[in-house]
């Protein structure tokens, strides 16, 4: 269900713009001009989120051993910060178009479908707040990273055309500025700067295309094994993970190692995660109702506090459910009444905002990078 207005907002594909404005990424591709590492990295995150989210809604109700908290914190420097990189990397895409078509693409596939989900959430009973409440909206629930990059998109054109070390300094800024908010006060305030370095960050990633190349090859991977764990065993032998200061180089460090280690998996066996990598959207916004669905009956079943095997057999079967469900949306994705779900559709859009498709020159000589169906 590809649109002309924002192809490419959960994935990308080639960029129109000049070569130093974007990476050239040497990688598998499926014929198509796509890195196909990027959907493999998004669609590993988007799982290992929806492991979190089944480990604590069903952990919770049916008593999960401790382990599985450990694994949970394992992953946690890596999920989000690598699924804001990749979004970061989306932005030569989205500049190469005219401003009414940016933003309006933005609002189809990242305002429409917040607002959707927020009442879905409203209806299963798992909203924070009164609906009616402007606070409610304000980076609601599991929805806050879709509010959270609805904000980086409004306010990224202003990096447009700002030197790299602007760039850098502005994530820096970013990790400095939300250190000393106090996470227990203003947490999603705090989350949405940090946060906010790893989109910047991502962007700068296109703008220092000797930087992927070296990351993406070979003999990068083996000091990318030891990277991308390194942060994981810090979490796991401190009991802790923060949105703050030294955790955001760790944090950058093990992006890298992750991205490394992805361009050396691709293949015919990750096609399924790639899958849900190009529309990862569909799987985001659906696990969690999904989860607080089945944790209600549950409840209301007066299962709880099972023995550790069968415990972690409902976390691994809500995982399975949620992944299974998000998987086949996204197969009936181009029926309307499911793709009305996730985007307003582009024939809403007026055909006078779309921007013209790239010449076939100008995809010649386009670096190769992922596309989406969004």
């Amino acid at each position: 269900m590809s649109s002309p207005i924002d192809e490419g907002l959960w994935g990308w594909t080639g960029v129109t713009g000049t070569q130093q404005d974007a990476p050239h990424v040497t990688v598998p591709s499926d014929g198509s001009g796509r890195a196909r590492w990027m959907d493999v990295l998004r669609g590993s995150a988007i799982l290992l989120v929806v492991l979190s989210h089944a480990s604590s809604i069903l952990g919770g109700v049916v008593g999960a051993p401790a382990w599985v908290e450990t694994v949970d914190l394992f992953f946690a420097p890596y999920r989000m910060p690598a699924l804001m990189v990749l979004s970061g990397m989306l932005l030569p895409r989205a500049f190469a178009k005219p401003l009414p078509a940016y933003y309006l693409g933005k609002a189809r596939t990242l305002l429409w479908p917040y607002v959707v989900w927020v009442l879905v959430l409203a209806a299963v009973g798992g909203l924070p707040g009164p609906v009616l409440d402007p606070r409610t909206w304000y980076a609601t629930s599991y929805l806050w990273f879709v509010f959270y990059l609805l904000v980086y998109f409004t306010v990224a054109p202003v990096l447009r055309r700002a030197p790299s070390w602007a760039v850098a300094s502005v994530a820096v800024g970013l990790v400095v500025v939300s250190t000393p908010l106090d996470a227990a006060a203003d947490g999603r305030t705090k989350a949405l700067l940090y946060l906010g370095a790893f989109f910047v960050l991502g962007y700068l990633l296109t703008r220092l295309p000797a930087v992927l190349d070296v990351v993406t090859s070979r003999r990068w991977r083996p000091a990318a094994a030891v990277l991308a764990v390194v942060p994981g065993v810090v979490a796991v032998s401190t009991g802790s993970f923060e949105h703050e200061g030294l955790w955001a180089l760790a944090s950058c460090l093990g992006v890298l190692g992750a991205i490394a280690l992805t361009t050396g998996v691709v293949g015919d066996r990750t096609r399924g995660v790639e899958t849900l990598g190009r529309s990862s959207v569909v799987v985001y916004v659906t696990h969690f109702p999904l989860l607080l669905v089945v944790a209600t009956v549950l409840e209301r079943a007066g299962v709880a506090d099972l023995p550790g095997p069968a415990a972690v057999l409902v976390v691994v079967g809500g995982f399975l459910l949620a992944v299974g469900v998000g998987y086949v949306l996204i197969r009936l994705r181009r029926y309307a009444a499911v793709g009305w779900l996730f985007e307003w559709p582009a024939r809403a859009v007026p055909h006078r905002w779309a921007p013209a498709r790239p010449s076939a020159a100008a995809a010649a000589t386009s670096p190769a990078v992922p596309a989406e169906r969004a």
